[in-house]
């Protein structure tokens, strides 16, 4: 695995295979089938892309959650940021999102409690960034 290129600001300057301990808030990429990912598939947002990491927060605890506690509080976080990051309500909007979450493994063996936040516009492929797109 290669490190990502980033400018001065953090800015992914090219496209490459990150871990997903690597990836930002504000990292674009292009989506991928695969259920549980190790590493995903980064590019410049200024180039065409799937999705964006709009948010990320650590979850709290001892134990791995269950998957409905994991769901839950993934789902609130993300989209009290999802709000605020698109400039309205996530059940008014057109967009979509999912989350990145940590594997069981990753949580007893990396101490992973990293959830990202993904944004995602079902039309289609997004050029830039979805911040405060208002739709």
């Amino acid at each position: 695995m290669t490190a990502i290129e980033r400018d001065d600001e953090g800015a992914v300057t090219e496209q490459s295979q990150a871990s997903v301990d690597q990836i930002a808030v504000g990292d674009c990429m292009d989506s991928t089938d695969d259920s549980v990912v190790y590493d995903v598939p980064v590019v410049p947002c200024s180039e065409e892309h799937d999705e964006e990491i709009f948010g990320e927060f650590e979850l709290s605890g001892d134990s791995f959650p269950d998957a409905t506690a994991l769901e839950d509080e993934s789902n609130e976080k993300c989209v009290a940021m999802f709000n605020e990051f698109v400039g309205m309500d996530y059940f008014d909007s057109e967009l979509d999102f999912y989350t990145l979450t940590p594997t069981e493994d990753g949580w007893n063996e990396f101490n992973d409690r990293t959830v990202n936040c993904v944004i995602v516009d079902p039309a289609g492929k997004i050029t830039g960034s979805l911040k405060g797109a208002a739709r």
